[in-house]
């Protein structure tokens, strides 16, 4: 049935002629206002300069009660739980969707499920259907949105820090961050962070989907199960506010169905996204690449390191032919790459990696060029850790030797300039709470106390 709805939806999509009018009007120029009138609900209105074209009919606020006709039964007397992970495939329950009392990983009751009389109860293969539900809907999405006028009007940002989806997912680092040290700053972040997603509703694309995505897969990697789990509930009911059959609908409501395995299903989807898109749009557009290095950047929070390695190293050549050799996203991917050679080992290689990342940050000024020199000189750090004979943070309980091998202090002493020179660029031009600051300070004060030991 889902299949049958989302093929429905994309040619409707595809039988829509674009606009005649002016495709100049930029993603700023669109205006929404967020009501919270209940806080369990966000209603979301639009107005577009375009009037009530096709696109802006993707959009179009909805009851999201009108949706209920094509997904499970929302009962709140069904069950509360997801899944028995103990009983074979075939025997898996599913629960309703909707139900307050679902759970995240974690929670000792995460596993246990009770028999329901809904007819989606009993379902062959659970598993592969959500996984179907899921990826089908990411591809029809991906391929219908390549060919539809809306993707013509979004050019490259000048600077991708500075859309709405980059900052939700800075205000999401930054609050994990301060979680650690203040848990009042930390709330207040977060609660932006929700904010601010609103807009990737009320303008989706899959580059914004795609970092939504490797929020949700870096929220599973720092065991912020809560965080994560509230985050998907909270997007498949925005989903709701979009055009019926969206399929962001059907992509959320199998995210919301099968938590424990959302990691696994977001790579699947990711690699979807970013094969439609390169037969779509070619490998070298400016919106593969960056689906691509959003991909890059879930196989690094899910810890699949080999297709990461590889995938990354293409990322830099290709980037690096559409880009050049200095640009900022460039930059960016030669010190992850860096950070790929120093994990298998390859410290010296690591090292050139990162200090040509340092030399061409003087290719840009203030911001750019401290965001890239701090990179590159806190992964410098690493290096030396590495060649100090230890691994990894933290090094506290470490003592002087380490797996029955002397620690090079006069190496120590190079982590310890690198850190104080990445300190001040953070300082410099980041906010004293911001992630980057908070983590190279808790560096410092490992390797203090690993000293005084």
């Amino acid at each position: 049935m889902v299949r049958t709805r989302l093929e429905k939806w994309g040619l409707q999509q595809k039988n829509k002629r674009p606009s005649t009018k002016s495709t100049a009007t930029s993603d700023h120029d669109r205006q929404y206002t967020a009501t919270h009138d209940n806080p369990r609900r966000s209603k979301v209105a639009i107005s577009s300069s375009d009037g009530d074209s096709p696109e802006s009919s993707w959009l179009r606020v909805r009851d999201p009660t009108q949706f209920s006709s094509g997904r499970p039964s929302t009962d709140a007397t069904q069950s509360d739980r997801v899944w028995n992970t103990n009983a074979p495939t075939s025997q898996l329950l599913l629960s309703s969707p909707d139900t307050e009392g679902l759970v995240g990983p974690g929670d000792e009751s995460f596993d246990s499920v009770r028999r329901t009389s809904s007819p989606w109860a009993f379902v062959q293969d659970p598993v592969q259907h959500l996984f179907d539900q899921a990826i089908t809907s990411m591809r029809t999405y991906c391929n219908v949105y390549a060919v539809s006028a809306e993707s013509q009007k979004h050019s490259e940002p000048a600077v991708h820090r500075e859309t709405k989806h980059a900052i939700f997912a800075q205000e999401i680092q930054d609050s994990l961050a301060l979680s650690k040290v203040n848990a009042g700053q930390a709330s207040a972040r977060l609660l932006n962070a929700f904010v601010t997603l609103e807009y990737s509703i009320c303008n989706p694309s899959p580059m914004n989907l795609a970092l939504i995505m490797s929020v949700i897969c870096n929220l599973g990697r720092q065991n912020a199960w809560h965080i994560q789990w509230s985050l998907l509930k909270h997007l498949r009911k925005m989903a709701e506010t979009m055009q019926q059959s969206h399929p962001w609908i059907f992509l959320f409501d199998a995210l919301v169905r099968s938590p424990n395995l959302v990691a696994d299903m977001i790579l699947r989807c990711m690699r979807v996204a970013r094969d439609a898109l390169n037969s779509q749009l070619g490998q070298l557009t400016w919106k593969t690449l960056y689906v691509e290095e959003r991909l890059c950047d879930c196989l690094y929070y899910t810890g699949v390191d080999g297709e990461r390695i590889e995938t990354r190293q293409a990322l830099l050549e290709a980037q690096s032919k559409v880009y050049g050799p200095c640009t900022r996203n460039v930059l960016w991917t030669l010190t992850n790459v860096a950070d790929d050679l120093l994990q298998q080992g390859r410290t010296l290689e690591s090292e050139k990696a990162y200090q040509s990342a340092l030399t061409r940050a003087d290719a840009h000024e203030g911001y750019h060029r401290a965001k890239t020199r701090f990179a590159a000189l806190e992964g410098l750090a690493d290096v030396w850790i590495a060649r100090a004979g230890l691994r990894g943070w933290p090094l506290e309980g470490w003592g002087t030797v380490w797996q029955g091998r002397q620690i090079d202090w006069s190496a120590l002493q190079n982590v310890s300039n690198y850190l104080e020179a990445a300190e001040q660029e953070a300082l410099t031009w980041f906010e004293s709470s911001g992630q980057r600051t908070l983590r190279v300070q808790s560096k410092k004060r490992s390797l203090l106390t690993l000293n005084l030991q």
